[in-house]
């Protein structure tokens, strides 16, 4: 993916979370927190611009490497999706056993420094990303679960799935920063709109 591609998916991503993602929450009457830049102090932005990107993107992408033996690493963003999300516990541990037990199996099969397979992987980034929406939930309110639920994927999932991308074709450090800007991007925009 060459930088071009990246630019036009964040500014696509960007479009669709804020004119189209918003209206589907406004019309479904769930709220979430909008931080902008007039009402943040500079601890808000620290942490929206520093510190939840890196520690976000440490906990839900770093293992994506493509190589099998970072794959077990995939249980912190499990077991923090599981702390923040307890009443979803049965289902976390459900799909993290199989998405594992498919590691494992892969893994056997395969040697040391082997690369994991294009079907997993994808199927790995697509579970994590759903974690990633789930751990935003807190911040999203609204008189139906069901809609919360609904607004927290549409709004997250894409996100989640651009920036694990961003991680296997450019490295951590680049998704860390695209992180910090699609936060950057929405603080301005709800500053703006």
């Amino acid at each position: 993916m060459n930088w071009k591609t990246i630019l036009i998916l964040y500014l696509i991503l960007m479009v669709y979370n804020h004119f189209i993602v918003d209206s589907i929450a406004y019309y479904f009457e769930v709220t979430g927190e909008t931080p902008d830049f007039q009402s943040s102090d500079w601890e808000d932005l620290l942490g929206l611009l520093i510190i939840a990107p890196f520690l976000e993107e440490l906990i839900f992408r770093a293992y994506l490497s493509g190589y099998v033996k970072h794959y077990l690493f995939i249980v912190i963003p499990i077991i923090i999706s599981s702390l923040l999300n307890f009443s979803w516990i049965i289902w976390i541990i459900l799909f993290s056993g199989a998405l594992i037990t498919l590691f494992y199996m892969e893994s056997i099969n395969g040697k040391d420094g082997s690369k994991i397979s294009k079907k997993l992987l994808y199927l790995s980034i697509l579970f994590i990303s759903v974690l990633f929406a789930f751990s935003h939930l807190k911040t999203i309110e609204g008189d139906s679960d069901l809609n919360r639920y609904l607004v927290v994927l549409m709004a997250f999932v894409p996100g989640g799935i651009f920036l694990s991308c961003i991680r296997l074709e450019k490295g951590l450090w680049t998704a860390m920063l695209f992180h910090s800007l699609i936060n950057f991007t929405v603080l301005s925009l709800n500053s703006i709109l």
